[in-house]
């Protein structure tokens, strides 16, 4: 799975994250405006995290600065067949009149068939967000021996 946010004040960076399981693979995410066929790369870190017994899969986190407002970008990470490419919509320069409209999500989101149900529904809606705000947790690990981390784990698959 992977994940955006954004990545400075201005609006006009993100940082990609996404975990593979097995190996490091690539640490590199290529991205190009909607509008041109020049591609771009961003070289990013690779972290694990180690606890009590839990070891997670390869933590990729990448900068993609100096990108232009109000526009629409596409990105690729991974290598060879294992390449997945999405898209973004930087957010437009900030500024006294410029609308912006939020997604709201507030409430944990869990690991459940409901929590799957509650995405679709967002996707599925008429009105979307220009950006999603999140507020509530996403994993717990409370009732698991040790705190069992593979769940916290699986946040960076949902």
């Amino acid at each position: 799975m992977v994940h955006i946010t954004q990545g400075d004040r201005e609006g006009n960076a993100v940082i990609v994250s996404w975990i593979t399981p097995d190996e490091p693979g690539s640490n590199t995410a290529l991205y190009w405006a909607d509008n041109s066929k020049l591609k771009t790369s961003a070289n990013g870190i690779i972290l694990t995290c180690k606890n009590f017994k839990y070891t997670s899969g390869y933590i990729h986190h990448c900068a993609i600065k100096n990108l232009a407002f109000d526009t629409k970008f596409y990105y690729e990470v991974g290598i060879g067949n294992t390449t997945l490419q999405f898209w973004f919509v930087t957010p437009p320069r900030a500024g006294p009149d410029v609308p912006c409209t939020f997604g709201h999500r507030a409430r944990d989101l869990g690991q459940t068939y409901d929590s799957d149900r509650t995405l679709a529904h967002y996707d599925l809606s008429a009105i979307k967000g220009q950006t999603l705000l999140y507020v509530g947790d996403l994993s717990y690990a409370d009732d698991y021996p040790f705190h069992d981390n593979v769940k916290w784990g699986y946040m960076g698959k949902i």
